[in-house]
């Protein structure tokens, strides 16, 4: 069976960037069983925006990490 999909055309500003990432980033859980959660991410995102992406990367990966 064939699906239809929409198509969607994103136009973006020179320093735009967009995210992909699955849902197992924000479900990773810590030592205590509590999740990294969605909006933590979100708010990791938005304050680490003008950081340079390797440096961002490796924030996520700490912050994933403790």
């Amino acid at each position: 069976m064939l699906k239809h999909w929409d198509e969607h055309t994103l136009i973006f500003v020179t320093g735009s960037r967009l995210y992909f990432f699955s849902d197992s980033i924000s479900d990773q859980s810590n030592a205590e069983g509590f999740s990294f959660g969605k909006h933590r991410l979100k708010a990791m995102l938005q304050h680490l925006e003008q950081t340079p992406s390797d440096v961002l990367t490796n924030e996520i990966g700490s912050a994933l990490r403790s």
